[in-house]
């Protein structure tokens, strides 16, 4: 999705709502007219605003670690957007960034990890505003407050050991 790996920022916000417009149109582009939708972290906060604005679309949602209603009054999530944001790491954090992100790291080279990290590091900047935009969205264009409305199936994994997964 734009904003995301090497992909620039449209000049237009990208919100929880403009990123479920998204999701939909992939949808009908493929035609596929019902569809169990999963969503990791960020994802998981659009897959409820899909669920949301298109219920005849979603036949179920499965949230893993997800952002959920709460997210765009938490504060702590509202305090990274005006400071240190520890999912944009800087250039020399790979391990800090590596900590975070990874229950168990992967059989890998730690040059690889370090490789990882610079690469988003480099897209510091982007991710930060990508990141102030899908918090900052207000009204219907955040993540939706009122889920009572979504009556399909949920699945929703999330614990004491989950990891944000980049």
């Amino acid at each position: 999705v734009p904003g995301h790996g090497g992909s620039d920022l449209p000049a237009h916000a990208l919100t929880p709502k403009a990123y479920a417009n998204m999701v939909r149109g992939a949808l009908e582009a493929l035609g596929v007219g019902h569809a169990v939708l999963v969503g990791n972290s960020m994802g998981g906060g659009i897959s409820l605003a899909v669920a949301a604005m298109a219920p005849s679309v979603v036949a179920g949602l499965c949230l893993i670690g997800s952002m959920g209603p709460g997210a765009v009054t938490d504060p702590g999530f509202r305090a990274w957007m005006d400071g240190d944001n520890p999912l944009i790491p800087g250039p020399d954090d790979h391990e800090k960034f590596a900590r975070l992100v990874m229950q168990k790291p992967p059989p890998v080279p730690k040059t690889v990890i370090a490789y990882v990290a610079t690469q988003r590091a480099a897209r510091a900047d982007k991710l930060r505003r990508l990141f102030t935009q899908l918090i900052s969205a207000e009204g219907d264009e955040a993540i939706p407050v009122d889920i009572s409305g979504i009556a399909c199936p949920i699945d929703i994994i999330h614990g004491q050991e989950d990891r944000v997964i980049s």
